[in-house]
């Protein structure tokens, strides 16, 4: 590797472009990426793969080159605090005993985005620096396979690390505001809840969370922590789950420290307080009951429900099924079918 520079990062005046990525005997017409380049940038000079397929026969010979890729580099006080999550880590407590301590968590705020040291969807306990070992380490994980030329190899190098920034030397990665999330663990039972503080879901979907298994309405934002709270200790108490209480109530609140509003980028579920089909199916009075409520909860929930005329004197009801959650609109259906099951047994 060439000598490299990390710990006196190189500076310009801001005015002009920066390449997307710089390589040896770069060949005219290269990108360009017309962003400023920022008042600091800390680079390397690292080795990228590629495959070269130019001669004959066109099995592909293994190339290497060199390529300088670079991350944003700030200080603290450019970066200010958005949010602080207190989890609970497994590590040594003060007497050198293992047993679980609190450790804070610090989201940072820069241009609109949030940044943390929340690598791999784990919380970090311990900082990376930002050095030439993290720099040939993200650079060994290349797979140089699907490039055909060192411009491609190193456009790709660069690409791989463009969530990730420097504060004060350390590494953070661009990342989704802290929430709250309820989970259930195997049969009820003693120690089967849990309320705990995890990366917000996807904005699209939750396929991005770490667990895909949580349903929507699990999880709530920073600023409703007693929401949180009554929800966990609810789902507990139906679970027989009464060890969980305590921690449940002991779960330290996410503390928003700056103009970051929760629930920017992701649009908290509906959460609906109903009987399970299953639960009511063995009596009509009780069904009907169940159903009415589970209505007129849909019926407040806003967009979700329109009426209109039917133009024979009635009203045409039209659920908008995208604004429940899987499990709401998929329990809703049920108790239609059943409902439908029960009209035509004249019951």
């Amino acid at each position: 590797m060439s000598e490299f520079n990390a710990q006196h990062p190189r500076r310009n005046d801001g005015t002009k472009e920066r390449t997307l990525f710089a390589v040896k005997d770069q060949p005219a017409g290269a990108p360009i990426d017309p962003t400023p380049t920022p008042q600091e940038r800390i680079e390397a000079t690292v080795e990228v793969q590629w495959m070269d397929y130019s001669k004959k026969p066109k099995n592909g010979d293994l190339r290497t080159g060199e390529a300088t890729i670079g991350v944003d580099s700030y200080t603290s006080d450019e970066a200010p605090i958005a949010f602080v999550a207190t989890v609970s880590s497994y590590r040594s407590d003060e007497n050198g005993e293992p047993a679980f301590v609190p450790v804070q968590h610090l989201f940072r705020e820069i241009d609109g985005e949030l940044y943390g040291q929340h690598f791999e969807g784990r919380f970090r306990d311990n900082p990376v620096a930002v050095d030439a070992a993290w720099f040939e380490r993200k650079a060994g994980e290349l797979s140089y396979r699907g490039e055909r030329s060192i411009e491609s190899a190193a456009r790709t190098a660069e690409l791989r690390i463009q969530d990730f920034i420097a504060i004060d030397g350390q590494l953070w990665e661009k990342t989704r505001e802290p929430a709250y999330q309820v989970i259930t663990f195997g049969l009820s039972g003693p120690n089967s809840t849990s309320l705990s503080i995890v990366n917000a879901p996807h904005p699209e979907d939750n396929e991005d969370s770490w667990d895909d298994n949580v349903s929507d309405e699990c999880y709530f934002p920073a600023d409703q922590y007693e929401a949180a709270v009554e929800y966990a200790l609810k789902v507990a108490e139906k679970r027989g789950d009464t060890g969980a209480l305590g921690r449940i109530r002991g779960t330290v609140p996410i503390e928003i420290t700056g103009g970051y509003k929760p629930g920017t980028v992701w649009t908290p579920a509906p959460r609906l307080d109903y009987v399970p089909v299953y639960d009511s199916r063995f009596g009509t009075a009780d069904f009907a009951e169940s159903l009415a409520d589970f209505r007129r909860q849909l019926a407040e929930l806003p967009g979700v429900v329109t009426r209109t005329d039917d133009g024979f004197g009635g009203t045409s009801v039209t659920i908008d099924y995208s604004k429940l959650t899987t499990r709401q609109a998929g329990d809703y259906k049920e108790y239609l079918a059943r409902e439908e099951e029960l009209r035509r047994l004249g019951r």
